[in-house]
């Protein structure tokens, strides 16, 4: 039992592993691409709008997302009753 809970706790690691990697790829390629297309200064926007989703991203992985799974069942109903 154990050595195969730790062969899936690798498997899961390796996934988010290469995951990651094939994101942050796909991200750098598509900022190429789009420095060649645009001017500077819609690249410049670009950037700024890059930026601001990447707070938005930041925010969300500190667990506000998690933090709205946690509501309680009967919190919800009281809410929307």
């Amino acid at each position: 039992m154990g050595d195969s809970l730790r062969s899936l706790v690798f498997a899961g690691i390796f996934r988010n592993i290469v995951q990651l990697a094939v994101n942050k790829s796909f991200g750098f390629l598509v900022k190429l691409v789009l420095a060649r297309l645009l001017f500077p200064e819609e690249f410049g926007l670009v950037g700024m709008a890059v930026v601001f989703t990447g707070f938005i991203n930041v925010l969300n992985d500190v667990g506000i997302g998690a933090a709205l799974i946690q509501k309680k069942e009967k919190d919800l109903k009281e809410f929307y009753t």
